[in-house]
């Protein structure tokens, strides 16, 4: 799926909940680990007005190598929290946002077992044996000083993919 097939899913789904005016979408490149995020946004409860709307993101590596149904159901999980936390203040994963989810169609469980290529740029190395121990988005200083291998107990190196 590309970047603009993503948004204009997400468009869609918010149209059919009937929530275009109270969300924004974006696909962000940062987010390494989570496949979505809602920043919630604000609310005149008195006047029944958004006042900010909420941010979703979604993962970039996510969108572009994911499977189509796995990025609906991500964008659906996100606006159930767009419209738990309008509802009702909820932040979490609890009985409200799951209700929330089972109203719009998405998958109540937490986390997702996603298949989509994640982009290391670093191969943690044994000096010994050359086996990867370990791959990382960054590389601490003190991390290659601290540990040792499993394999041979010797010293590791860090390469750039």
């Amino acid at each position: 799926m590309t970047e603009q097939e993503a948004l204009s899913l997400c468009f869609k789904e918010a149209k059919r909940i009937g929530i275009t005016d109270e969300v924004v979408f974006e696909i962000n490149p940062r987010l390494k680990r989570a496949l979505g995020r809602c920043r919630f946004g604000d609310m005149d409860y008195l006047r029944l007005v958004v006042t900010a709307p909420s941010l979703i993101d979604l993962n970039k590596r996510y969108v572009l190598g994911g499977k189509d149904d796995q990025i609906r159901d991500t964008i659906l999980h996100e606006l159930a929290h767009h419209l738990a936390w309008r509802d009702f203040k909820h932040r979490n994963h609890g009985l409200r946002w799951q209700n929330k989810c089972i109203l719009i169609g998405a998958d109540p469980t937490r986390q997702k077992n996603a298949e989509f290529e994640k982009a290391y740029k670093w191969l943690i190395k044994c000096v010994s044996c050359d086996k990867v121990v370990a791959q990382r988005y960054v590389v601490k200083r003190n991390l290659l000083k601290r540990y040792s291998s499993n394999c041979c107990n010797s010293s590791l190196i860090a390469e750039e993919l």
